[in-house]
C-alpha cells in the first residue's frame, strides 16, 4: 500500500515536534482533540513498514496549520527538516505557524529568526488550558473562550423567571479536598512550580528550597494563600481540567 493512502485532509494542525518531547506534545494533542480539533502526529499517522519521509511529506501539503514545538533541547534533526518546509508554506501560502514553548523554555532559540517575529504560545504545563486556547485560536482563527462569550443571547428581564440555575460555589474548599485537586489538575511537580510561580510567587515560590517534596510544597500553599483564592486560579488556568475533577472538592 503506498504511502499516499495514509495521508488525510482532514487535519486541522501538524504538530512538530523533537522526538524527546514526544510525552508533552502527546497531551497537548490529547487537549486539542478535546476541544474538537483533530492533530496530525506522525507517532500516530505513520504505519510500520511505511517510509516515515514519504507519510510526513505528504501530510506536511495537507494540514491547514502547523505547531512547532520548542522543547528544552531545542530544534534539530527532521524537527528542523519539517520547520524549514513550513517556514515555506508560511510565506507562500499564509499558512498559520504557530511557535509553541514547552514548560521550561521562556523564549525561541537564537538563530530561528523567523520563528520570533510570529507570535507563539507559551505552555506553564500539559494542563495549561489557557495557553492550550490560544493554540486553537492560532489554528483556527476562533478563540473558544471569546467565540462562547459572544455566542451568548443577551440577557433579557422575565416577567416570572423560574428558578435560577446553582451557580458554581465560590466558598473555601476544605483543604484536604484542595490537596486533591491539586494533585489531580498540577500532576507533575513542574505543574506545581509554575503554578506557585504565575501567582504566588513572593508569597509561596520564593520560599521553596531545594530537596523540597511536593507535600511539603502543597502544605506551603495551603497554610500562605486562601483557599478560595487558590481554586480561583485553578478555574481561571484550567477550567476543563478543574470542571472534569470538581467532585474532588468538599465545602465545609
Amino acid at each position: 500500500m503506498a504511502a499516499a493512502d495514509f495521508a488525510d485532509d482532514h487535519f486541522d494542525v501538524f504538530l512538530a515536534h523533537d522526538g524527546q518531547d514526544r510525552p508533552v506534545v502527546e497531551a497537548v494533542a490529547a487537549g486539542l482533540r478535546e476541544r474538537g480539533l483533530s492533530p496530525w502526529l506522525a507517532e500516530e499517522q505513520v504505519p510500520p513498514g511505511r517510509w516515515f519521509q514519504d507519510v510526513v511529506q505528504r501530510a506536511m501539503g495537507r494540514v491547514k496549520s502547523a505547531a512547532i514545538f520548542i522543547g528544552p533541547a531545542g530544534v534539530g534533526g527532521w524537527h528542523a527538516a519539517e520547520l524549514r518546509v513550513f517556514v515555506s508554506r508560511c510565506v507562500e501560502h499564509e499558512l498559520p505557524v504557530i511557535p509553541v514553548l514547552l514548560p521550561g523554555v521562556r523564549e525561541v532559540p537564537q538563530g530561528l529568526h523567523f520563528l520570533k517575529e510570529l507570535r507563539g504560545v507559551r505552555l506553564a504545563s500539559v494542563h495549561d488550558d489557557a495557553s492550550l486556547d490560544d493554540l486553537v485560536w492560532g489554528i483556527t482563527g476562533r478563540h473558544p473562550r471569546r467565540t462562547a462569550a459572544a455566542g451568548s443571547p443577551p440577557a433579557t428581564r422575565a416577567a416570572a423567571p423560574a428558578a435560577a440555575p446553582v451557580a458554581p460555589r465560590d466558598d473555601r474548599p476544605t483543604a484536604s479536598s484542595l490537596r486533591e485537586l491539586l494533585g489531580a489538575v498540577l500532576v507533575a511537580d513542574s505543574d506545581l512550580e509554575a503554578f506557585c510561580s504565575d501567582h504566588f510567587g513572593a508569597e509561596v515560590k520564593s520560599r521553596f528550597s531545594n530537596g523540597m517534596d511536593r507535600v511539603a510544597k502543597v502544605t506551603l500553599l495551603l497554610e500562605r494563600i486562601d483557599p478560595a483564592e487558590i481554586l480561583r486560579r485553578l478555574r481561571e488556568g484550567h477550567p476543563h481540567s478543574v470542571s472534569s475533577n470538581q467532585h474532588l472538592l468538599h465545602f465545609p
